[in-house]
């Protein structure tokens, strides 16, 4: 279903970015038919193809292999181990609102949280991080759809994880509710500018915050940007990347941006 949503945006001619919360990487081998395991590897197979960035939150080590994080990374896109996601969870609303859809594999909340999913595991998202990414995904302007997967009722006796799932749609519509309009490619003056030199004072990065919401985001150099690409020309991202740059060191999440523009 995730597949077939990215398929959507074909009809408009729309260039994207995927979010995945899920444990694993659904990645599969080329000649593996189309299934929930497979999908991602579809869509990044898939010509002509729409996907401008893809991001995986909560995945855990031991249940993926170092070559498809090798994979991942030759790709530049972003991925987040389960530990950062739960202790770092401010630092995943950049990543969130970055997504036009997301895919939620319900089975990367924990089994004490959610019990009732097609592949339950002991560690996994807290329910109250899940509510939380949810927010923020409501909260985004650029975001449109999400799928919530691997929900299995048969074994939701006590309705549980109907309940979780429940109240995370309640935050992403709080979330949707209380949207600020401040896209920098929508309202351009509502931002105050910060500009940063990395790279030995060869580059310049403009830093944006909004001065509605207090939120950043990062402009990739004008020249680098493609037609069908000028909606990717501002990055989201975090004051902390914004003291990366200070540092006079590239924030990791500004460089793989650019290198999708080479």
């Amino acid at each position: 279903m995730t597949f077939a949503h990215y398929q959507s945006f074909k009809q408009i001619d729309q260039i994207i970015n995927i979010v995945g919360i899920d444990s694993k990487f659904d990645l599969g081998m080329p000649t593996d038919a189309l299934s929930s395991s497979t999908y991602l590897g579809k869509i990044i197979l898939d010509q002509p193809n729409y996907l401008f960035n893809y991001s995986q939150l909560a995945y855990q080590t031991y249940l993926v292999g170092q070559q498809a994080v090798d994979m991942m990374h030759n790709l530049y896109f972003d991925t987040y181990r389960l530990g950062v996601v739960n202790s770092e969870i401010k630092e995943c609303e950049p990543i969130i609102r970055n997504a036009d859809i997301i895919s939620f594999d319900l089975s990367s909340i924990r089994q004490s949280d959610a019990p009732a999913t097609s592949d339950p595991s002991p560690n996994g998202l807290y329910g109250e991080h899940a509510c939380q990414l949810m927010q923020y995904a409501g909260m985004s302007d650029k975001f449109t759809g999400i799928g919530f997967y691997e929900y299995n009722v048969s074994v939701d006796a006590t309705l549980q994880t109907a309940s979780l799932v429940s109240q995370m749609i309640w935050y992403l519509m709080e979330g949707i509710i209380n949207r600020k309009k401040d896209l920098p490619e929508i309202n351009p003056n509502s931002f105050t500018i910060y500009r940063s030199t990395i790279n030995e004072g060869k580059q310049t990065v403009n830093f944006l915050k909004s001065n509605k919401t207090g939120r950043w985001w990062m402009e990739l150099p004008m020249q680098e940007t493609k037609k069908k690409l000028t909606r990717h020309h501002f990055i989201p991202c975090s004051h902390a990347d914004y003291l990366t740059a200070c540092n006079n060191e590239i924030p990791e999440r500004w460089w793989q941006a650019l290198q999708k523009l080479s």
